[in-house]
């Protein structure tokens, strides 16, 4: 070690010694800690409502899509099956047998895995 930092050190004292810390926490550290305790509930707290809030409006949202999805295909359905004569020479829905079954199933799987991916993210297991 150089004897100029030697010597600058020398003036310091006590830096060898090892403190111990008081076993209690003095008023101003333990009001310190309180805050910062109160801080974290509080964002803990309103992290938990942001999550119900986003849960509540996600879910409301495939809700809808659901039912509009379903109902659209209700709709291919029905206008599949019922025949007015009279309406026949404007509106000439006819979709062979082999489609319309492809539509509903794959619309059934896909509402399905929908709300099966979307339920499972939204309300996870705990």
């Amino acid at each position: 070690m150089p004897t100029e930092l030697r010597d600058d050190l020398s003036g310091i004292s006590g830096i060898d010694e090892q403190q111990t810390p008081p076993p209690s926490p003095d008023d101003k550290t333990e009001k310190e800690r309180n805050r910062f305790d109160r801080a974290r509930q509080e964002i803990t707290i309103q992290g938990l409502q942001q999550d119900i809030r986003e849960r509540e409006k996600y879910a409301s949202r495939i809700f809808r899509l659901v039912v509009c999805w379903l109902s659209a295909i209700l709709l291919i359905v029905i206008a599949q099956g019922v025949r007015w004569p009279w309406m026949s020479q404007y509106i000439g829905f006819d979709l062979p047998e082999s489609v319309l079954i492809a539509l509903v199933t794959t619309t059934t799987a896909s509402v399905v895995g929908i709300l099966l991916i979307v339920t499972r993210h939204l309300f996870p297991q705990r």
